[in-house]
């Protein structure tokens, strides 16, 4: 859908998108979902569930083995572990 809004081919889009950014589109686009579903675990009491879907995942279990490989827990672990921190200091987070 990016690549035929910019009118471009896929593979164009991935090959300039990596030359700038580092990343494939796909890879930081998942990024920015983790991102985002961490700042509303920390931030919200939220189901994990409802957080997937809020993200943009496409089922719970993508969004726990993609939070898992990215933070090393799982979406409720992180939050428990972190929550009090964020509330004290969000500058880190």
């Amino acid at each position: 859908m990016i690549a035929s809004q910019f009118h471009v081919s896929l593979t164009t889009l991935n090959q300039q998108f990596g030359y700038t950014v580092q990343m494939s589109v796909n890879k930081y686009i998942r990024l920015v979902r983790l991102l985002n579903a961490r700042r509303l675990l920390l931030e919200t009491n939220k189901a994990v569930g409802y957080i997937a879907g809020e993200c943009g995942f496409a089922s719970d279990k993508t969004f726990y083995r993609n939070f898992k490989a990215w933070k090393g827990v799982t979406p409720s672990a992180y939050r428990r572990k972190y929550a009090q921190y964020h509330k004290n200091d969000t500058r880190y987070f």
